[in-house]
């Protein structure tokens, strides 16, 4: 009986097999809702860009503070990887890395996208994008 006892080391294999299981039920569930938190992120941080980007331009428009020159230049920016900085009517706005801004003055809104820049503001169809819109009198 002391033999057998001495001898008992290790883990069987339907022991590793069932501990394997859990791991990869638990990685599929998690890897999902981690890519899911990271979506979310992604859209808050367009979302806020967004929306301070079009109350910089809203801003700029009601204190004539802004001419055309300064809308076209600003109307796109892509964000070095550095990030990029924008003035608007004294206000500074930095756009940080791998988001890209458009301003659509047909529509009077600002397209901010995650990835790459939206060739085609309001398609819905690249990166992560959110739109806000432009305060104009």
């Amino acid at each position: 009986m002391q033999k057998l006892l001495k001898n008992n080391k290790g883990f069987t294999l339907v022991e590793v097999i069932v501990v394997a299981v859990i791991v990869l039920v638990l990685a599929a569930v998690a890897i999902p809702l981690y890519n899911g938190y990271i979506q979310d992120s992604r859209r808050n941080t367009a979302s806020n860009i967004a929306g301070t980007l079009a109350s910089g331009f809203g801003a700029c428009i009601q204190s004539d503070n802004c001419d055309d020159a300064t809308l076209i230049t600003a109307a796109t920016v892509t964000a070095a990887s550095d990030g990029n900085t924008l003035m608007l009517g004294g206000n500074q706005i930095t756009i940080p890395a791998n988001y890209h801004a458009t301003l659509v003055t047909a529509t009077n809104s600002v397209h901010v996208c995650h990835g790459a820049p939206d060739t085609n503001p309001g398609n819905g169809t690249t990166g992560v994008c959110s739109i806000a819109y432009v305060y104009t009198n």
